[in-house]
């Protein structure tokens, strides 16, 4: 990257802004992608590497803009008025029509996001079904993990689980930040404290967050910055350990 490339990447404070500055400079896009290749190979070959029950780990390729292009297509099928700018959760939550979408055909996990049909015949959305009706019928969105009632030290088999209600309290890294989750004190959780609100990824609820303080300037950028960058979820932190605001 060129000197003069670099200067105007450090000038650049979020996300948002590095993806608007590269729309209008073409030259900065190719050159950061370049930037990011080398490392992105690394952890792709890192991580094939791995290997759970003799299975090798496989990684995929970034989605390509022509594939960015049709999806996003499909997604103004749900809201017209969604724009490709639009990519963080607070904007994307002002959409009615998506999250409505999202709440009845999909399933938000931590790992996963599945979508499935909803065959009914009101839906302007969901084109009509292909294959035979009790096939359709017979596919579920896949189950959480969950210990098995035997030997809880073991999940339960896919089979067993498969087509039942499961939820995301058993996964492990959401245990391990609900542990760390210290309660508020109670002076603090009084409406004259309410500084934003946030919504969680996986269960649709609005969080009110709550500072004793009133935050700076600085602090509501560092603020803003954090919801555009970092997923949420109930329980969970809303900052890493070591960020300003922690």
């Amino acid at each position: 990257m060129t000197k003069e490339l670099e200067n105007e990447f450090e000038n650049l404070n979020t996300l948002e802004d590095i993806r608007e500055r590269s729309k209008d400079n073409s030259n900065l896009k190719t050159e950061l992608e370049k930037c990011i290749i080398t490392v992105q190979e690394l952890l792709c070959e890192r991580t094939e590497h791995l290997n759970m029950k003799n299975e090798a780990f496989e990684t995929e390729n970034p989605a390509s803009d022509l594939e960015i292009n049709e999806m996003f297509e499909n997604i103004l099928r749900i809201d017209f008025t969604i724009t490709k700018n639009e990519t963080t959760q607070q904007q994307l939550r002002k959409h009615k029509p998506l999250v409505e979408f999202i709440e009845t055909h999909c399933q938000e996990r931590a790992y996963s996001f599945q979508i499935k049909k909803c065959n009914q015949t009101t839906c302007s959305i969901c084109y009509s079904i292909r294959m035979p009706i009790d096939i359709f019928q017979s596919l579920h969105f896949l189950p959480d993990p969950v210990p098995s009632r035997d030997n809880p030290d073991h999940y339960e088999s896919f089979v067993n689980l498969y087509g039942k209600s499961t939820t995301e309290k058993f996964c492990p890294s959401l245990i391990s930040l609900v542990s760390k989750t210290e309660p508020a004190p109670s002076n603090i959780l009084v409406s004259a404290k309410i500084r934003d609100y946030i919504k969680c990824n996986f269960c649709g609820k609005m969080r009110y967050l709550y500072s004793g303080l009133r935050l700076t300037e600085q602090e509501m950028q560092d603020l803003n910055f954090a919801l555009q960058t970092y997923t949420y979820s109930c329980r969970s932190l809303i900052f890493p350990e070591d960020h300003s605001l922690a």
